[in-house]
C-alpha cells in the first residue's frame, strides 16, 4: 500500500490511548486555571478552599476560560466515546447479538 496515502492521519489505536489522557488533562488544567483566576480575582467566598467547580465559572474573567476549557474537554471525551463505538461496540454487537445491552 502507498505510504503517502496515510500522511497526516493518526492510527485509531493511537487516538484510543491519547484522547482520554488529553481530555483528562484538559479538564484538570481547566479546573486549575479557573481556580487560580477566581482566587486572584477575589471571587471565592470567604473561607471556601474547595468550591464546587460550577462556582468557579460564575464571573468574568474566569467564565470564558471555564466555557472554552470544558468545551474542549467535552469534545475530546466525545471523540473517545465515538471511537469506542465505531471500533468496539460494532464488533461486540456482531459477536454477541443476544446481549441485553446491544
Amino acid at each position: 500500500e502507498d505510504e503517502g496515502s496515510m500522511v497526516g492521519l493518526e492510527p485509531i489505536s493511537m487516538r484510543m490511548t491519547t484522547l482520554p489522557f488529553m481530555g483528562s488533562l484538559a479538564g484538570i488544567g481547566t479546573i486549575l486555571a479557573i481556580y487560580l483566576i477566581t482566587e486572584r480575582s477575589g471571587h471565592l467566598p470567604f473561607g471556601v478552599m474547595t468550591p464546587p467547580i460550577s462556582l468557579l465559572g460564575c464571573k468574568s474573567p474566569e467564565h470564558k476560560v471555564y466555557q472554552l476549557g470544558f468545551a474542549l474537554t467535552a469534545a475530546m471525551l466525545f471523540l473517545c466515546v465515538d471511537i469506542w463505538k465505531q471500533r468496539f461496540y460494532t464488533r461486540i454487537s456482531l459477536e454477541h447479538p443476544t446481549a441485553s445491552w446491544v
